[in-house]
């Protein structure tokens, strides 16, 4: 058990610290949640606000009797405070779970009377958790109040809102990247890397990175559920339509964590960056169209003009060229098919540095 006191804000007295730890502390194998309770209790009814417990890592623990035990009390407190004054938290937040429904079965019976649940298992949480342009230039004036680097935040907001849609990992991120690992090695100064540039250079380095949790997270998503995997392929690589569907197990997962978002009543991924990742991937395990991203890599000198730009209607010259032929006169099965796929894989292979 971690505990923290911060004399500003919290009811948490020397007496009341002690007690949680030698409860906390005790190797006493018959210690009591009931024991527990009593303290949680005075500590409640002894703070001068309201009371607020956070758990995190919730799933890790719903096969663990005594953590549903711990739950179930602290529903039945929960309950008795509005019914009979008792103390209790004001509220109880779970982190880290899947499906609350799912762990409010094992914690009590579905044929239990129900009038108002303590589970919020009907409140819709409507509140947009993604940054907005004007919310990351505010972060932007407060670091640049410290570091005077010269940047224009609204620039650099509006650049990392495109790529990030206002993910709250991407952003911080991206800020992260350019904050500690730009300068020296890209930009000479600070001054130099908190620029669209800079913003552009984060983000490869993000994409490119070996490990990232949330990458992670998103790539174990597409593998517990192959069947959405090939859908996102197909809306990613050949613009197929997915219709949203609010009760389809596999995009609620999704769309929990933040993967992808409801477009006008269509999947959509959530941000530019996931989508990038996920075309790299999509692109990356296939070796269907490796004899174009060969060509193009072997080409990708033609393609960049003497002020280092790319030529896009030199690219697309040399693809119709290529796609003729390899497939000759069989365009009607190339366009409905394979056309955006194996452009997508041509340019893949024109790398730019």
């Amino acid at each position: 058990m971690i505990i923290k006191r911060k004399s500003t804000i919290s009811a948490l007295t020397e007496e009341m610290e002690n007690r949680v730890r030698r409860f906390a502390d005790r190797e006493d194998p018959e210690s009591q949640l009931d024991e527990l309770f009593v303290i949680l209790h005075d500590w409640c009814a002894k703070s001068e606000k309201p009371m607020v417990l956070m758990i995190d890592e919730v799933d890790s623990a719903t096969n663990n009797q005594v953590f549903l035990d711990f739950l179930a009390q602290l529903r039945d407190g929960y309950i008795a405070r509005e019914s009979d004054g008792i103390p209790a938290f004001q509220s109880v937040i779970l982190a880290g779970v899947t499906d609350v429904k799912h762990l409010k079965s094992k914690i009590r019976d579905e044929d239990q009377h129900k009038v108002n649940s303590s589970w919020n298992i009907a409140a819709d949480f409507d509140i947009d958790m993604s940054l907005s342009e004007p919310g990351i230039k505010g972060m932007l004036e407060d670091y640049e109040s410290d570091h005077h680097t010269g940047m224009d935040t609204g620039e650099i907001a509006k650049q990392i809102r495109a790529y990030t849609n206002g993910y709250p990992f991407l952003v911080s991120r991206i800020c992260q990247k350019m904050d500690e690992n730009l300068v020296p090695e890209v930009f000479g100064t600070l001054s130099e890397a908190w620029t669209v540039y800079g913003v552009d250079e984060a983000v490869k380095r993000i994409l490119s990175e070996s490990r990232n949790p949330l990458f992670d997270s998103l790539m174990g998503k597409l593998v517990n559920y192959p069947e959405l995997k090939e859908k996102l392929r197909a809306i990613l690589l050949r613009g197929e339509i997915l219709p949203w569907l609010p009760y389809d197990e596999e995009q609620q997962q999704l769309f929990m964590y933040g993967f992808i978002r409801n477009n006008h009543n269509t999947v959509a991924i959530s941000n530019r960056m996931f989508e990038m990742l996920l075309y790299t991937h999509f692109i990356a395990e296939s070796d269907r169209n490796n004899d174009l991203r060969q060509i193009a890599f072997g080409t990708k000198s033609v393609f960049v003009d003497q002020d280092g730009w790319l030529d896009v209607p030199k690219i697309m010259d040399h693809f119709i060229r290529e796609r003729n032929r390899i497939h000759g006169e069989n365009t009607e099965r190339f366009v409905e098919a394979e056309g955006r796929e194996r452009f997508i894989t041509y340019v893949s292979g024109i790398p730019i540095y």
